[in-house]
């Protein structure tokens, strides 16, 4: 943020954060940090199923929750994720019921940790046999697993902000780092710009996506990309800097 300032002024340049953590969560956590929750203009949380805004007292955006309404069964999928999400020699325990991360467009599950359960591609097939279209997230290490309606998403979230601002999508730069959550690969590829900062982030979901035998992040997408900048880790602000400012270039 602090780059971003100082590279463009800040009255040119907006602020979202995009979360896997519930809006409480959010809040909490920014407490301990220098960051003020008025400085971003949107915060996207539960994985890209709410969307609020600090500058008008945190409110939800319900023109966003009616996008997202679309095939979404709701309470209907609650009982039949909780069946097929464990694996065959799991634990009764192994996932559980999170109240506390639900949300009317987020049903939230609990994993233990060493907790076995399926991995997304095995769970979301499942789950379309069955006629329950969904978007499927494992998200905070591992520890938790998120089910949204089929178009709710960090990405779409964003997408849908660039829309409503009337900013140039291809003008906005992520900031990842260099492991994530099962939603990681879209953050990564797509027409808007990405800085992937190496060295931020202890432990991802990734291991949850997909099985070792399907197809790996390199065929969906590459850091090789010219809309993708790698900053190593233990760099400096002016290595950020020189990121961003050769995304600008482009």
């Amino acid at each position: 943020m602090k780059v971003a300032r100082g590279d463009s002024g800040l009255n040119r340049v907006g602020f979202v954060l995009l979360t896997g953590a519930t809006l409480q969560e959010t809040l909490n956590a920014l407490k301990g940090s220098d960051i003020n929750i008025e400085e971003f203009e949107a915060i996207s949380c539960n994985s890209g199923s709410s969307i609020y805004y600090p500058g008008r007292d945190l409110i939800a955006d319900v023109d966003y929750e009616g996008h997202l309404e679309y095939r979404w069964p709701g309470d209907n999928v609650r009982s039949m994720v909780l069946r097929f999400a464990k694996a065959e020699d799991s634990a009764e325990d192994d996932i559980v019921d999170l109240k506390a991360g639900c949300n009317s467009r987020c049903i939230a599950y609990s994993i233990k940790p060493g907790g076995k359960v399926r991995r997304i591609d095995d769970l979301r097939q499942r789950l379309r046999m069955r006629g329950f279209r969904c978007n499927i997230v494992y998200s905070c290490s591992g520890s938790r697993l998120s089910v949204m309606p089929l178009f709710a998403s960090r990405i779409q979230a964003l997408r849908y902000l660039s829309i409503r601002w009337g900013i140039d999508f291809a003008d906005s730069v992520v900031f990842v780092g260099d492991k994530g959550d099962t939603d990681y690969e879209q953050l990564l590829g797509g027409l808007h710009n990405t800085i992937v900062l190496n060295g931020t982030v202890e432990c991802g979901s990734e291991k949850l996506l997909r099985s070792e035998e399907n197809f790996k992040r390199v065929d969906v997408v590459t850091l090789n990309s010219p809309r993708i900048r790698v900053v190593e880790d233990g760099s400096e602000e002016k290595d950020i800097s020189r990121a961003v400012e050769s995304l600008r270039m482009m």
